[in-house]
């Protein structure tokens, strides 16, 4: 009987054993697949400016990437040189998405510096590149500076102001020099003539990339006899200077005079 039983029990553990070897069975696996990132472009693909001293420049660089399965990461450094002081980003740190592009200002500021070229270099750096942007920068002071006024009121009571329109324009002076870039600020001086006797003077300043125009006012004393005057601008940046004249009339202003001698009593 209890070879039976043995027998029994060791049938039924091998067949147990036998059932778990043939049975199937479904395991979950989770599969990495490392995305490869893009390759880093840039147009333009270097810099190249043209502009005098003591001016500002802005110029745009438009990232974008080719193979792209994800956003790029890039962050922007000078490399150290003689410009590298000269310029800034709007941006150093930014995301280059897929299928779009990244617009990011240069910002050149050129101080008061001889004139000649400059060079040095953008490092533009993702996790597996490092994209180089070449920069050159003329410095050049071969520009002229135009002047052009205009007396906007012909006839002016004594005491009152008298408006001036200026334009100015920025240009170069010989062929074939490149185009001259960059934004400069203009300072500006103003004098009110009577003959040779000077009745006002103003001064400005005006910032000029290639043509602007601002309206002054400049005040006429009230004890200015009545006659002729005369409105002479001159303009002037670096060594290179502009000069334009307008006429007006001033008409007498008793009114006026009454009235400040008036307050005079009172006060």
């Amino acid at each position: 009987m209890k070879k039976i039983f043995l027998f029994f029990v060791s049938t039924l553990l091998f067949s147990i054993l036998v059932h778990g070897v043939n049975e199937e069975h479904t395991l979950l696996a989770t599969v990495s697949v490392n995305s490869v990132p893009g390759t880093l472009n840039v147009f333009p693909e270097n810099l190249l400016v043209n502009a005098p001293p003591l001016s500002e420049v802005e110029k745009n660089l438009t990232f974008w990437q080719k193979n792209e399965n994800q956003g790029l990461s890039v962050t922007l450094f000078l490399e150290i040189s003689g410009i590298n002081t000269w310029m800034s980003f709007s941006e150093n740190n930014f995301i280059v998405k897929p299928n779009e592009t990244k617009d990011i200002t240069t910002f050149i500021d050129i101080p008061n510096v001889t004139t000649g070229t400059y060079s040095g270099n953008i490092h533009a750096l993702t996790d597996s590149q490092d994209l180089l942007i070449p920069v050159n920068i003329t410095v050049t002071g071969k520009y002229r500076i135009d002047v052009e006024i205009d007396v906007l009121e012909r006839k002016v009571k004594a005491g009152n102001n008298v408006s001036v329109l200026t334009k100015l324009a920025k240009t170069k002076e010989k062929m074939p020099d490149p185009d001259v870039e960059g934004k400069i600020t203009i300072d500006l001086s103003y004098n009110v003539m009577k003959g040779k006797d000077l009745i006002a003077t103003l001064t400005a300043t005006m910032d000029v990339e290639n043509l602007n125009e601002k309206t002054v006012s400049i005040n006429v004393p009230l004890n200015s006899t009545k006659g002729g005057y005369t409105v002479e601008a001159i303009a002037a940046h670096l060594d290179k200077t502009g000069n334009d004249k307008d006429n007006f009339q001033v008409t007498d202003n008793w009114v006026g005079r009454f009235f400040s001698f008036l307050r005079q009593l009172m006060f």
